[in-house]
């Protein structure tokens, strides 16, 4: 299957205006591998929902499959070469057509488009979310093309069926995918997870994983999980029972081999400076200057998680913030300006004029008032309701504080700059990614959180350190902040220590 590493799939063309992109397609040794896997029989019908170049219908003639046994669909228009090998029905909105068919198949193989459904024409985002997962929740379009493609497979597959599919790394910890770890495995008299650690294809810095499923709404057998270092020994054992190089349960975390290590016992998350009254106690630097204030009478702060975007905040980098007006500065006499004219006219300000609310609960309860307490020099930041997850800022400023709409992060020990990218890296990981649903906690309004308690129990793997970890992690978390958690996690999966009795 054709599919962008950005936004557009070259089969859908026709129906939106794809940005620049590059394509991949199913190695044909791979594709020979699935179709073989599946094993056919004289009378299975076979769906290829998104044929693309033909790399399935290519492998299933090699296997000797008739062509009138072989239906696909493809978005795209556009004739190919490997058409005539099976009843190819182009211009079809898959999903579209999935809800309404009464067409039912024994085999279904496929490489579906990796996209987010948000980034998608409105008519396939529309097909998409009526389909709905095997426990009956529906498909969102916070999701992924190939979850939408996959659950509407499961619905056209006859029972004693068989499937095979190429999904990104994403199954093994996307939120959208977590009723399919878990249902998956009672789907099926077996299933199989093949994870490749290193690329499959050429064009894509990310690990995939096929999924191999036989005997749909048979008795469950086992569900089994093989990782492999490269594409070649992925061939070798795909399809065959044999045991596992690491085996975990698919509706849970990954398994760690060893315990891993908790973050709490490498660093200390704490919550930033809460000031009781932020639109007294935080200001911009025209404001300070309106105010005639000192230097001597503020304490710079981050007070966003805008302010963090990146492996690390330098002081360069502060500044920016603060000539773009940002609040930025905390009101915190030292006591030699207490005594200054405008640190007393700023103290005595009246409410109703922009002065201190003191009868707010942090206010009244702390002496004196306008002492807001700072939290030990932190060596990083992070957010705990970002949408990437949690991750870490590395303070690179003296004197820099946060406020309490991020936290505060101090390594237990010193740690090299190195070492201390090192286990940032290793929060992106997905062994730590997989951890997260069970972690996040909901509050009113949708709100998804991390508090400080939750993400020190979190278990990191111990890290592989090398040089250029700063270079390494701001790859990793560039990738991230941009929604590419596939690639971000790839990243630090390879920086993963692997030491006798180790974590992997």
């Amino acid at each position: 299957m054709d599919y962008s590493v950005r936004q557009s799939n070259p089969a859908m063309s026709n129906i939106v205006n794809p940005t620049p992109s590059f394509n991949v397609y199913t190695p044909a040794v791979l594709a020979q591998a699935m179709v073989r896997a599946l094993d056919d029989v004289s009378d299975a019908r076979w769906l290829e929902p998104c044929v693309g170049k033909g790399a399935f219908l290519n492998a299933l003639a090699l296997h000797g499959v008739e062509a009138s046994r072989i239906f696909g669909l493809d978005l795209c228009a556009s004739p190919e070469p490997a058409d005539d090998r099976a009843v190819v029905c182009r211009g079809i909105d898959f999903l579209r057509w999935s809800i309404s068919t009464t067409e039912r198949f024994d085999r279904i193989v496929a490489n579906p488009p990796f996209a987010a459904l948000g980034k998608m024409p409105k008519p396939i985002q529309k097909a998409a979310i009526r389909v709905r997962a095997p426990d009956g929740t529906p498909i969102t379009r916070g999701g992924n093309c190939w979850n939408a493609f996959l659950c509407a497979s499961l619905r056209l597959l006859n029972d004693g069926g068989a499937i095979a599919f190429v999904l990104p790394a994403a199954f093994d910890y996307a939120n959208y995918a977590r009723s399919l770890r878990t249902d998956l495995p009672t789907l099926f008299a077996s299933l199989e997870i093949h994870r490749c650690r290193t690329p499959i294809f050429d064009s894509v810095e990310e690990g995939s994983i096929v999924l191999l499923g036989r005997g749909y709404r048979g008795q469950t057998k086992a569900a089994l999980r093989y990782e492999y270092e490269a594409l070649t020994d992925l061939v070798r054992g795909f399809g065959r029972l044999a045991q596992p190089s690491r085996q975990a349960s698919i509706s849970g975390h990954v398994a760690i081999q060893g315990q891993g290590v908790r973050l709490g016992d490498i660093m200390a998350v704490g919550v930033g400076a809460v000031t009781g009254d932020a639109s007294y106690f935080l200001m911009t630097d025209e404001e300070r200057r309106q105010h005639e204030l000192p230097k001597s009478a503020v304490v710079p702060v981050v007070s966003k998680s805008k302010h963090i975007r990146g492996a690390a905040i330098s002081a360069e980098y502060w500044m920016q913030l603060l000539s773009a007006g940002e609040r930025v500065w905390l009101f915190r006499p030292r006591t030699s300006v207490l005594s200054h004219p405008a640190v007393q006219c700023y103290l005595t300000l009246p409410d109703a004029d922009g002065g201190c609310r003191k009868n707010a609960y942090k206010v009244r309860n702390r002496a004196p008032w306008y002492l807001t307490p700072l939290p030990p020099r932190p060596d990083a930041f992070m957010s705990g309701m970002s949408q990437f997850g949690p991750w870490i800022c590395l303070n690179g400023m003296p004197r820099l504080s946060a406020t309490n709409t991020l936290y505060t992060v101090r390594f237990r020990r010193r740690l090299s700059s190195d070492e201390r990218y090192a286990w940032a890296l290793m929060l992106l990981t997905s062994v730590v990614r997989e951890q997260l649903p069970s972690a996040i906690r909901e509050y009113a309004l949708g709100l998804s959180k991390l508090e400080p308690g939750d993400l020190s129990q979190l278990r990191l793997p111990a890290p592989r350190i090398r040089d250029a970890m700063p270079r390494l992690y701001q790859t990793a978390l560039e990738a991230l902040l941009a929604g590419d958690a596939g690639r971000a996690c790839s990243i630090a999966n390879r920086f993963i220590a692997n030491p006798r009795g180790g974590v992997r």
